[in-house]
């Protein structure tokens, strides 16, 4: 400042440094003052200081962010579109929004950087491919998942048509960099396919992306491990567990020894890894392996916050499946603010906690506040992911589930068999949810006593059931005692006995305990609590409703009629089919 005075670029490029510094000691404060200085030194000694916006964030009243955006807006068009310095400026306050999660702000002034940069430096640059990255991301966590796909696969033509420019030259460093950003980016498209439903697309490019990174790092290199976690997640979804595991226990052996168990990065693999036990209904380990990853090392970093709320809510569901619904309401809860805080209100991410919450709402028999927030979550998802996204459906369902509970069979058939198009067509037809929302059909089927049109699908349910999950998953339990019930009606009670006891070793081979609802219906169905006690046609539990009152079985049905010769002729004959 002594030798050039307060409005050279100089000066402003000791300011973007002093500003770097603060950033990474974590005073985003000072780190933004600094950066905010910067840019209007920029502004004012690229114009030789005509009509440049003489501003000070020490002196001024206005906030580091507004001063920023009344650089751009006060500041010299030339400036602002051929400065490549205001460029790197700018994408510095931008990543300080994101650190304070103003993604919406961060978006504006990163599109305000590529703009400048593409003028001065053309569309294919380095620089641009960076910023369309920063920008990208952003997109992606805010579920503004087109746009994210457009700057990704922007960013991935840019890389390409660089690499074709050294293809062959002497400077294998560089091609080997422009390799390393392709991949990277084939993983962050594949992260935006998984997020918009796009399973076998999002495969593929996880695919393209491991080839190049194990060509380049080998097999135990953390860039590898991510990807094969992610790949992990799309055979999770697809209910390929043994494959989904392979991936994550590959991951968590690379990460442990690359980078040390206590890393951040461990945090998302020990919830993947519960995340199949808690699908195959061993609840304890899942939950043990929930509460570890909340002991990794945290940083207050907006991608960390959220993975500690993502545990909450896988923990939210094992709470749940055990119906401990008090403590499954505080894990949602408290995932919720984290997401709503952080991503804001009209992100898919917290319409899915919003269905959890609406969930536990109906298993206390709440409909009207779980029909609330399912219509909630289901509008933001419509807007955000479309009507043919699974995590859409999903919201369909629980909604036709509520409807079917308080008697609205006709329209919850109609939600169902909407349900079950669009699993079939992400899904393909043999897939958990495709047999779990057969069910819900053949629960209605049963209910108007459609007893053939219920058998075939709850026979469809089970068969799919027993291919893609373990005989002790309690959804085949529950299948189980669908079918029961349909041989109830058909007074084929030795059939009936024979499946529930079948249902029953299913649940207390899974971890239910004998104070479990699904256990003491089935116990009741059996008889073995003697009287006529009745099935209460509202009980739900994980998801699971049975909307009939079927089932009951009363094995000292015969010492009733003991004095009427030709009924007991008839029940026995009916009992044990001669």
């Amino acid at each position: 400042r002594k030798v050039w005075g307060g409005k050279h670029a100089n000066v402003a490029a000791t300011l973007s440094s002093i500003g770097v510094i603060h950033e990474k000691r974590g005073e985003y404060d000072e780190a933004m003052a600094a950066y905010v200085d910067a840019l209007s030194v920029y502004n004012v000694c690229s114009t030789s200081g005509r009509g440049a916006l003489q501003l000070q964030h020490s002196s001024s009243s206005l906030s580091p962010t507004s001063v920023a955006h009344s650089s751009l807006n006060n500041g010299s068009r030339e400036t602002r579109r051929h400065h490549p310095e205001i460029a790197l400026c700018l994408s510095s306050i931008a990543e300080i929004h994101c650190r304070w999660f103003e993604y919406d702000q961060a978006l504006a002034v990163f599109g305000e950087a590529l703009r400048v940069q593409k003028s001065y430096l053309g569309d294919f640059h380095s620089d641009v491919a960076t910023t369309l990255r920063a920008r990208g991301k952003i997109e992606y966590e805010k579920g503004y998942l087109e746009d994210a796909k457009i700057s990704f696969e922007e960013e991935l033509n840019v890389y390409k048509e660089l690499s074709k420019k050294v293809q062959g030259s002497s400077d294998t460093t560089l091609q080997g960099n422009y390799t390393e950003r392709i991949a990277e980016v084939y993983t962050w498209m594949g992260k935006t396919e998984f997020a918009r439903g796009s399973f076998g697309n999002a495969m593929l490019l996880y695919k393209d992306s491991l080839d190049i990174q194990s060509s380049i790092y080998g097999d135990m290199h953390p860039s590898t491990a991510t990807v094969r976690l992610e790949m992990g997640r799309i055979h999770c979804r697809n209910a390929l567990y043994d494959k989904a595991m392979e991936d994550y226990e590959y991951a968590q052996k690379v990460t442990e020894s690359t980078l040390g168990k206590k890393h951040p990065s461990m945090a998302m693999i020990l919830v993947c890894i519960g995340n199949v036990h808690e699908k195959r209904n061993n609840y304890q380990h899942a939950m043990q392996l929930y509460k570890q990853s909340l002991q990794t090392d945290q940083m207050e970093d907006s991608s960390l916050k959220l993975q500690r709320a993502l545990t909450l809510e896988h923990i939210g569901n094992v709470h749940t499946e055990l119906e401990e619904y008090d403590m499954a309401m505080k894990a949602y809860t408290d995932a919720l603010a984290t997401k709503e805080g952080t991503l804001g209100k009209d992100h898919p991410s917290v319409a899915r906690t919003l269905v959890c919450v609406g969930n536990v709402h109906a298993l206390r028999n709440d409909h009207e506040n779980a029909m609330q927030l399912f219509e909630e979550a289901k509008k933001s998802q419509e807007a955000s992911l479309g009507s043919e996204h699974v995590d859409f459906a999903t919201t369909l369902n629980k909604i036709a589930m509520v409807q079917s509970m308080m008697g609205g069979f006709e329209e919850a058939m109609a939600l169902f068999l909407r349900v079950l198009a669009i699993y079939t067509s992400s899904f393909g037809p043999d897939h958990p949810e495709v047999a779990y929302t057969l069910v819900k059909v053949g629960e209605i089927q049963l209910h108007w006593d459609e007893l053939d049109s219920s058998m075939a699908t709850f026979s469809e349910a089970l068969r799919i059931q027993t291919t893609t999950q373990t005989p002790d998953h309690l959804d085949i339990g529950d299948t189980y005692v669908h079918i029961g019930d349909v041989h109830v009606k058909r007074h084929q009670f030795l059939e009936a006995q024979s499946l529930f006891e079948q249902a029953l070793h299913s649940y207390k081979t899974g971890g239910l305990v004998e104070s479990h609802m699904r256990v003491k219906v089935v116990h009741e169905k059996i008889g073995n609590k003697g009287g006529d006690s009745a099935f209460d046609p509202t009980f739900c539990t994980g998801g699971w409703m049975c909307g009939t009152s079927v089932g009951i079985l009363d094995f000292n049905r015969e010492k009733k009629v003991q004095n009427e010769e030709q009924t007991i002729t008839s029940y026995l004959s009916e009992w044990f089919g001669q």
